[in-house]
């Protein structure tokens, strides 16, 4: 158990070390500090947007490959109307910040996506 003392004693000597070893030719401490800051919260922003870019792909993708490899008109409307009510529901959540008019657009959009892959799909051949 340390106490606030040798707490502080201990962050400054680490301070002092980090300054010297900075100091000579490169950045200094705070500099140091800032870049390390912001290389984590650049690795932590781009995981995010890979987390959703692989979640729209896979929100396409999979209800795509459902209606194609069951190609009935039931299966097809339920799949539709089960993946759109579901990514409202995930935009609804995850959309904390915008108004209601870019969820109910973002869906629309989506939904769209989806009834033209059905209405092409229905379409008979030859």
């Amino acid at each position: 158990m340390f106490g606030t003392d040798a707490e502080a004693k201990a962050v400054q000597a680490l301070q002092r070390t980090l300054t010297t070893y900075c100091s000579e030719d490169g950045p200094s401490y705070q500099e140091w500090a800032a870049s390390n800051a912001r290389s984590k919260k650049q690795k932590t922003d781009f995981r995010i947007r890979l987390l959703i870019a692989a979640s729209a792909g896979l929100a396409l993708i999979v209800p795509m490959l459902i209606m194609t490899l069951h190609r009935t008109k039931l299966t097809s409307l339920l799949t539709t109307s089960f993946f759109v009510i579901a990514v409202a529901i995930v935009l609804a959540y995850v959309m904390e910040d915008a108004q209601n008019k870019d969820i109910v657009a973002a869906t629309a959009a989506y939904a769209a996506v989806l009834v033209v892959f059905v209405g092409t799909a229905m379409t008979p051949s030859g």
